[in-house]
Formats: structure tokens, sequence, C-alpha cells
């Protein structure tokens, strides 16, 4: 009677994993069709009022006097200005350094001092890159071809022949 009732209790466990299984996925699809419905929603919302948006900010624009537009405008170019002065400030320490068109760009500071150590550093790696590679071939024992033969002779030299 024992084997029977563990039977018997196995089997609704299984049937109540199934029925919480079902209940899940049910509570997933649920819960996404509330989030695209609500999503829905906000989107309506946004198209509604946007027409409203785009009025008051004509309405704040026309509203403003001519001075608080200049003062814009003077406040946009300064900070143009402030980009172009630091551009000229890289290209004059880059010519006054040395420093080859194409590195130019990757000098950073914010003064003529710190562009200057940074110059300085910067050299310092692009002439440890161009040093000259020593010619391993003499190291290694092989002969230097002279530059006045052709691919035939040397052919001949490599087959014995010449």
């Amino acid at each position: 009677m024992t084997d029977e009732s563990t039977s018997e209790a196995a089997a609704t466990d299984a049937e109540q994993g199934q029925q919480d299984d079902s209940a899940t996925e049910t509570d997933w699809q649920a819960e996404a069709e509330k989030w695209k419905g609500l999503a829905r929603k906000h989107e309506d919302t946004w198209k509604a009022n946007k027409s409203k948006v785009d009025e008051y900010d004509r309405l704040v624009e026309a509203s403003k006097t001519d001075q608080q537009r200049l003062e814009e405008r003077a406040a946009a170019a300064e900070g143009k200005m402030g980009t172009l002065e630091g551009e000229n400030m890289r290209l004059r320490v880059a010519l006054a350094k040395g420093i080859p068109a194409e590195h130019i760009s990757r000098l950073q500071g914010s003064t003529e001092e710190e562009l200057a150590a940074d110059a300085d550093a910067l050299l310092g790696l692009i002439a440890s890159a161009q040093q000259q590679t020593p010619d391993l071939r003499a190291a290694a024992g092989q002969r230097q071809v002279p530059a006045q033969q052709n691919a035939d002779d040397w052919l001949r030299r490599l087959a014995g022949r010449g």
C-alpha cells in the first residue's frame, strides 16, 4: 500500500509541475502583451504632444530679446574659437618641435607647456621606431648579392653552374 500512495503522490506532483509550467508560460506572454500595450500607449501620447512641444519651442524662441539671441550666438562662437585656438596652439608646438604632420593629432594638452612635453615624448617614440634595423643576413652567414647581378646569374650560381 505504501507503493501505491507513493506513486499517486508522484503523479499528483507531476501534474502540478505541468500546470505550473503552463501557468509560468502564460504569465510571461501576458506580461509581454501588457508591456507592448503600454509602449504603444506612450508612443501615441508622445505623438499627440509633439506638436505642442514644437509650438512651445517656437514661442520661447520668439519671446527672446535680440540681446539674448546675440549672447547665445556669442557663446557658441566662443566655444568654436576655443577649439580653433587649441588647434592653433597644437600646430605651433608641432612645427617648433618638428613633429611629422601625420602625428600632430596625437598631441594632447591644454597649455603650450603640456603640449611641448607631450611633443618631446612623442618625438622619443618616433625616433625609437625609426631606428635602422641591423642587417641580419651577415650574422646568419649569408653573403650579400651584388645588385648588378640578375636573377638568371643568381640561379646559375645556386645550381653550381656559374
